[in-house]
């Protein structure tokens, strides 16, 4: 595993920050730039003060990355399955970040600084073989009561991505009572 890997953290296209994995340790810190505009686009009120003003210091983390940027990742089933296909432990949310951070909810993208498109081998489970298959994905806005499986996290994971127009829901034994229905989205 290399020494420091570094991701890009952009909000709307702009480079706002880096999240660095150092021997273990994963450090998200702000650019100064972002830093110093004066008219700032807000990444997430977590980092805000109850002043109001900017938190720049963020505690450094350890196998999953901080609360905000591991909300940006799927759950559960859906998880499982796209750390599957990229040959990355579904633990290492740093690496899962890596391989699905240009395709996030939101207007957050994530990107390698040196432009590799996979994490190192050391962080992928059964010899990377299936890299070139990942799917992005985009998180569904709806779940059922049916119990998840792998063809239905396929069948979610498939539908979403650039130029999707549903989102299908996928299902969830954890929110039993709700209804899975296609959520449209209106651009």
């Amino acid at each position: 595993m290399p020494d420091v890997s570094v991701l890009n953290v952009a909000l709307h296209g702009n480079k706002i920050g880096t999240l660095r994995l150092l021997q273990g340790d994963q450090i998200f810190a702000l650019i100064q730039e972002y830093i110093d505009e004066a008219r700032r686009p807000t990444l997430t009120l977590s980092f805000k003060d109850d002043h109001g003003g900017l938190v720049t210091e963020q505690p450094a983390t350890h196998i999953q990355v901080s609360p905000f940027f591991s909300n940006l990742l799927p759950e559960g089933p859906l998880r499982k399955y796209l750390a599957d296909r990229a040959s990355v432990k579904e633990v290492r949310e740093f690496f899962l970040l890596w391989v699905l951070g240009r395709d996030l909810p939101g207007a957050v993208t994530v990107t390698p600084t040196n432009g590799e498109a996979w994490p190192p081998a050391d962080n992928a489970v059964g010899g990377g073989r299936q890299k070139d298959k990942a799917l992005r994905f985009r998180s569904p806005a709806c779940s059922s009561n049916s119990q998840p499986s792998e063809t239905s996290a396929r069948t979610a994971a498939s539908s979403f991505g650039p130029g999707a127009s549903a989102a299908p829901g996928l299902p969830n034994s954890r929110l039993s009572g709700l209804m899975a229905s296609p959520r449209t989205n209106s651009r």
